[in-house]
């Protein structure tokens, strides 16, 4: 179903009224009903985590292909929680971590948009890009500067 909402268009960050993104909804659900799910991109995903083939259908799984759609793992809901800290499972948490794009390193509340040069490591979020910066936050290298990139950053 969800494969079919996003080819649909739905909005893949669209929140409920408590601030629930469909990730958060993901995390809260441990196994879904899904007979009819393409099991090759389920088994792709499953992969990607090194899950047991019966653990296809588990929210884990729904959230890596979200990840792979450009879902906003960053987004608190009125819980201040991102659906991260929904997960239960310190290890599931980290394979999934792995898939996420960068978190803004200023704000630490989105994903960083913006790349300096010459080291080319994203740091900041589009809101947090104007602050000036002389050394990269990671490498303290000088920066020399910097350029924007794409919505849909995977790592």
């Amino acid at each position: 179903m969800t494969h079919l909402l996003i080819a649909l268009g739905a909005g893949i960050n669209a929140v409920d009224g408590e601030g629930n993104s469909c990730l958060h909804l993901a995390m809260a659900t441990e196994v879904f009903n899904s007979e009819d799910a393409p099991l090759d991109l389920l088994n792709e995903c499953c992969t990607s985590l090194n899950l047991k083939i019966e653990e296809r259908l588990s929210g884990i799984v729904v959230a890596r292909y979200l990840a792979s759609q450009g879902a906003d793992f960053h987004h608190k809901n009125n819980k201040n929680n991102t659906p991260l800290d929904l997960i239960k499972d310190p290890n599931l948490r980290k394979k999934l971590e792995t898939f996420l794009p960068p978190q803004c390193l200023l704000c630490r509340n989105k994903t960083a948009t913006t790349k300096v040069h010459p080291c080319e490591h994203l740091l900041t979020c589009e809101e947090c890009s104007n602050v000036p910066l002389k050394r990269c936050l990671r490498c303290l290298k000088p920066v020399t500067s910097r350029g924007r990139v794409g919505k849909n950053i995977l790592c």
